[in-house]
């Protein structure tokens, strides 16, 4: 290689020199070629491998580095975050925060830090403000403080990290009973747990579509006729159908995503088809984080009264929810399987699955309206239950919980534990020992004896309406209305408050704000709003108290009137008698009709038309707006004893009318009554007798007449009232407030139950009041 390196070094040689040098190196490298080259290549290949060893190990290096102070980053945020804090629901989290507040309060008044004070663990701190949680509160049970307690030691672990060792948890558990209790006189007794089967659920569905009289929104009543058929049948909580309390705003309730309606062949005969509904709730209360999905498949039952599926196809119809429009349910019901598939699914439309099923009924301008998104909240379902027990005569109050006990008596006697506890949600023991209503529903005394059983008497007996009675208050009189106001007058806190909302009123109105309502935005204007709602709060609480001692003080007295006026001889006398049944709608009067009717004792044709009748009426009613009905008179009744001093209670006697009494006397019109308060009879062999009316023994009353003879506001007729006005100028300025409120800012059907023509505008009400009603507005003039 001497010549490349000469040719390097002389770069200023001749050009043929260089051409010999060069050939010379040619044919020097033709014969090298094969092994010099090969060497070189490896060399350097060698020397590339060296390098990339180098590197990568630096690499590997930088890369462990990095990795470990990563790792170190990470450890050190873990120790700042301390322990885990436990992994609780979002309402369970709220009750802790609520209770370490009042926590804090307590510190505050000793000058004290309250995460210090509870890392302390002193548990003369603790017991000194319990003892003040009691005196400060309405804390009426042992079972109250206890709770209370556990929130704080929710508390302790969390500013802690772990749980109290000192002995203080022991010590507070028993200075609990033996001496919080002992000195303030909590109450220790439990409360009395009772279960609703279906014979006291079909009293409420009855008492739901023919005795209550409130005006509802249709949607509303159809609803709530599905949520407790759900309650009963999957023995579910509420808050997997509707929003739970816990949860207000979260808008979780069983939407449509949830639903599947589907054909499907029948075992028996492969040749006939029929439809069920499959529903999946996955709201569900979790246990240790946890909430596992549920699923129950529903078929269609023989009795209106208890078909889950033909309600679910209801909703579905009113809501427009299928993806294809269907004229009529019987096209959904009559669909036919392709022969390659076993089932035919009839789904919904993609934008419509997040929406719930059952929804919340919002007052507008224009009347009540279903929400589009809201859900349906568990306060309203709450309440109107409760009524319908009132309006059914039961002696305990109603509560959703006691379709889950009876529910859940029935699947404990009929699923395997497994199979039971993944049904309710629950794990072990749970069933036994919160849900096992108090009275056992056995007859011991055939189990001893050896005498023949007699349980179907004592299922009867153990019923929730074994002691209903019809003529029981629903409210209170006018005689008891004036003494609760007196009450109310004399009441110490009603009259603090009262004198607390009359200050910060005469403080609103001092500077310069007129009406009260021009205040709002200002901190005076709050201060008044809290006291004035605190005031009709307690006020409420008052008068449910007093409710609910007039219905205990009806049923403690009503039997002893009853057995003292048989043992006159008057057996027959002031016999109550069921009022008639006055219904505003078509649409309702059908469905209460076939509540009762048995399907299958029908031909299939028959049964058919009858159940998509008992859905058409369903849709429909879903878009009515109920008025509130003047209604046949209910006289009252005092039940007092016949010996002396006998107490006074007062009831209600129904009584059936000729004539409408109201605001309007109608002409007369005969009554019939529609009875659905016959006994279902339980068990497999067993058929259940229900009583039957005919089409001819229904009829629809209305609460207002079609025309008037003077000025009436027909939009105050959705308010319940008829509202009269001696001149036409002044319906026009009460028109005009309407309108001010958007009365018109969007149409409605015409409140008169009678009628039902769509409004447009304030000129279409106006000629429609006109023609249909006998009513004339003033004419608007314009200068």
């Amino acid at each position: 290689m001497p010549s490349r390196t000469r040719k390097r070094q002389d770069p200023d040689s001749s050009s043929e020199s260089d051409f010999e040098l060069d050939k010379s190196c040619f044919s020097l490298a033709s014969h090298t070629e094969s092994s010099s080259d090969t060497e070189v290549e490896e060399e350097l290949s060698g020397d590339t491998e060296v390098e990339e060893e180098l590197n990568s190990d630096t690499e590997v290096e930088e890369d462990a580095d990095s990795e470990g102070n990563l790792l170190r980053q990470r450890m050190a945020f873990h120790k700042s975050q301390g322990r885990a804090k436990s992994k609780r629901g979002e309402w369970a989290e709220k009750l802790v925060a609520r209770e370490f507040r009042e926590w804090g309060k307590f510190c505050s008044k000793l000058k004290l830090d309250p995460s210090d004070t509870l890392r302390r663990c002193e548990a003369d701190k603790f017991k000194t403000y319990l003892e003040w949680r009691v005196e400060n509160s309405r804390i009426k049970k042992e079972s109250t403080i206890k709770a209370y307690w556990r929130r704080i030691l929710c508390s302790f672990i969390d500013v802690t990290g772990h749980s109290m060792d000192n002995g203080a948890e022991l010590d507070i558990q028993d200075w609990i009973p033996t001496y919080l209790t002992v000195k303030y006189g909590l109450d220790t007794s439990e409360k009395e747990k009772h279960a609703m089967y279906v014979q006291d659920l079909y009293v409420i569905l009855s008492a739901h579509w023919t005795m209550d009289a409130k005006p509802r929104h249709g949607r509303f009543r159809v609803q709530m006729d599905t949520i407790l058929l759900l309650c009963g049948a999957t023995s579910t909580r509420p808050q997997a159908l509707i929003e739970s309390s816990s949860a207000k705003g979260s808008n979780k309730a069983l939407s449509y995503e949830h639903i599947d309606i589907l054909r499907v062949r029948d075992k028996e005969n492969r040749n006939r088809t029929t439809t069920i509904a499959r529903v999946s709730l996955v709201h569900i209360k979790t246990s240790g984080g946890k909430g596992r999905r549920k699923r129950f498949i529903f078929h269609l039952e023989s009795i209106p009264a208890f078909c889950i599926v033909s309600r679910l196809v209801s909703h579905a119809i009113a809501d427009d929810a299928f993806r294809r429009h269907y004229t009529s349910p019987e096209e959904i019901f009559t669909l036919e399987i392709p022969a390659h598939k076993p089932s035919l699914k009839v789904r919904f439309k993609q934008e419509i699955l997040n929406q719930p099923i059952f929804r919340d009924i919002e007052k507008m301008a224009s009347g009540s309206e279903v929400s589009d998104t809201k859900a349906l909240p568990y306060s309203k379902c709450r309440d109107h239950f409760v009524w319908l027990g009132r309006v059914a005569g039961f002696e305990q109050p109603l509560e959703l919980y006691q379709l889950r006990r009876a529910s859940g008596r029935k699947m404990n006697s009929v699923l395997p534990p497994e199979e039971r506890n993944q049904t309710m949600g629950h794990h072990g023991d749970t069933y036994q020992q919160f849900y096992l209503p108090d009275l056992i529903e056995r007859d011991f005394q055939s189990i001893y004896f050896g005498t023949p059983s007699q349980d179907e008497l004592i299922q009867h007996a153990a019923r929730m309406g074994i002691s209903r009675d019809e003529r029981a208050p629903t409210g209170l009189t006018d005689e008891q209305k004036l003494e609760f106001k007196l009450e109310l007058d004399r009441h110490p806190k009603i009259l603090r408050l009262r004198a607390k909302r009359e200050q910060y009123k005469q403080k609103i109105r001092s500077q310069g704000y007129h009406p009260i309502d021009a205040a709002k935005g200002t901190k005076l204007y709050d201060c008044y709003d809290e006291a004035k709602r605190k005031l009709h709060s307690l006020t409420n609480v008052l008068r449910k108290r007093k409710e609910d001692q007039a219905v205990l003080d009806f049923h403690d007295a009503i039997d002893d009137y009853d057995i003292e006026r048989q043992l006159n001889g008057n057996v027959r006398a002031d016999l109550p008698t069921r009022s008639t049944v006055q219904y505003e709608f078509r649409e309702r009067a059908v469905i209460a009709k076939l509540l009762s009717q048995p399907l299958n004792e029908l031909e299939e044709e028959q049964a058919m038309k009858l159940r998509m009748k008992f859905i058409r009426n369903l849709v429909k009613y879903c878009t009515r707006q109920e008025s509130r009905l003047d209604g046949t008179p209910r006289e009252a009744i005092g039940v007092r004893l016949l010996s002396e001093g006998g107490q006074c209670v007062i009831g209600l006697k129904r009584v059936a009318s000729d004539t409408d009494v109201g605001a309007h006397q109608q002409a007369k019109r005969p009554r019939k009554e529609i009875c659905l308060d016959s006994p279902i009879q339980e068990g497999p062999n067993q058929t259940r007798s229900l009583d039957q009316t005919k089409e001819e023994d229904v009829e629809i009353i209305s609460s207002v007449p079609m025309t008037f003879t003077d000025p009436v506001c027909l939009l105050c007729i959705r308010e319940g009232r008829i509202r009269r006005f001696k001149k036409k100028d002044s319906l026009g300025k009460h028109v005009n407030n309407h309108k001010a409120e958007g009365a018109f800012k969007q149409g409605f059907f015409c409140w008169d139950p009678s009628c039902s023509e769509w409004i447009e505008g304030e000129g279409h009400f106006k000629n429609h009041a006109a023609l249909k009603h006998g009513v004339r507005h003033p004419v608007q003039r314009y200068y």
